[in-house]
């Protein structure tokens, strides 16, 4: 008898581990906006108070995100900006750092192309605000002034932990960074909390992670057409799909539609590409490629995607013809009706 009580436990532990180990996977959904757009998120998970606290992790992260890094709103990086244009050393939050010290790097691959220092010249073109109704067009000295201020990324001196700046017309703008940083910020938080299946998408900027089920997750590619899709693209493990499109954010004017994507070398917004894909499992090198290959233009991508270390790139010119580098035709299935536009590249 006492032998018969003191296995009962045991048993019972044995049947419950059983239970809780055959819990079967399921997928979780949710839908908000943050960060400036809608994110949605879907992940895989065997347990319903994980996935819970994984949605709530992701949404309170980005919001977290957004009020820290936002470009004209007061945050921690406008104050960021102010203590650079002061030019003296100073400390500054963590993630800052490490996004200037990024932002640094993919500045010299890109030959400049991708530069966040000139946030001046994007709140000039009428960029630092949520909404856009028609207006003007800056006036050209106005800009003019701006690009001889030449202010760049390599105006900024790092020491250890601490930033100078070295011109006092200094403002960065992470947007071209932000998203692919901060989703690659919290899928590693997720894969902490033992979820490695899961695709997080902020406006068609996407970070995707293991498998949905048995299959790949699959990403749609926009082009410059509203809720309309020119191809998919399967991830395969942990990789990032992030596009850059002069019809994201733009604003009517008598002269026609002016765009955020700024050319730092002619201070315009950016005309012979009106589009840019890029996969990498690099998030944060996936976005700033974009960005910069769209303004690299029809001649220069190419180059600059190699310098970049991009091997999967699509992009679009003004006159619809789309050009896919090797790797990419290998990854992406366009529409047919798009086929007869396409061009792959060799890098």
């Amino acid at each position: 008898m006492t032998s018969t009580n003191l296995l009962r436990p045991a048993l019972l532990l044995a049947v419950l581990f059983t239970l809780t180990a055959c819990q079967p996977e399921r997928m979780y959904n949710d839908r908000f906006y943050s960060f400036g757009t809608i994110i949605e998120v879907s992940l895989i998970s065997s347990d319903a108070t994980t996935a819970a606290q994984a949605m709530q992790l992701i949404q309170s992260e980005l919001q977290r995100m957004h009020t820290q890094w936002h470009a004209w709103q007061e945050s921690e990086l406008t104050r960021l900006n102010q203590q650079l244009q002061q030019q003296k050393w100073f400390s500054t939050e963590p993630e800052l750092f490490e996004m200037v010290s990024i932002s640094q790097q993919y500045y010299r691959s890109s030959d400049g192309l991708f530069d966040p220092a000139i946030g001046a010249l994007i709140k000039a073109w009428g960029f630092h605000r949520s909404e856009f109704n028609e207006q003007r067009k800056p006036e050209a000295g106005a800009i003019a002034a701006l690009q001889q201020q030449q202010p760049s990324m390599a105006d900024i001196e790092r020491q250890n932990t601490k930033l100078r700046g070295t011109n006092p017309n200094l403002q960065l703008d992470l947007g071209g960074l932000a998203k692919g940083y901060g989703l690659d910020k919290i899928s590693q938080q997720l894969q902490q909390l033992g979820i490695s299946d899961f695709i997080l998408n902020a406006g068609g900027d996407v970070v995707a992670s293991g498998q949905h089920g048995t299959r790949s997750w699959k990403v749609g590619v926009r082009g410059p057409e509203p809720d309309k899709l020119i191809a998919t693209i399967n991830t395969n493990g942990y990789e990032g799909v992030f596009s850059s499109g002069n019809y994201e954010r733009f604003y009517d004017t008598n002269d026609g539609p002016v765009h955020h994507l700024i050319d730092p070398r002619n201070a315009q917004p950016a005309s012979s590409l009106i589009a840019s894909t890029v996969l990498h499992a690099n998030p944060s090198l996936a976005d700033a490629a974009a960005t910069a290959l769209l303004i690299a233009g029809s001649k220069d991508w190419r180059r600059i995607a190699n310098q970049m270390g991009v091997s999967h790139a699509l992009v679009i010119e003004a006159n619809g013809k789309i050009h896919l580098t090797a790797a990419m035709a290998n990854r992406v299935t366009l529409n047919d009706h798009l086929m007869s536009s396409v061009t792959t590249d060799k890098m």
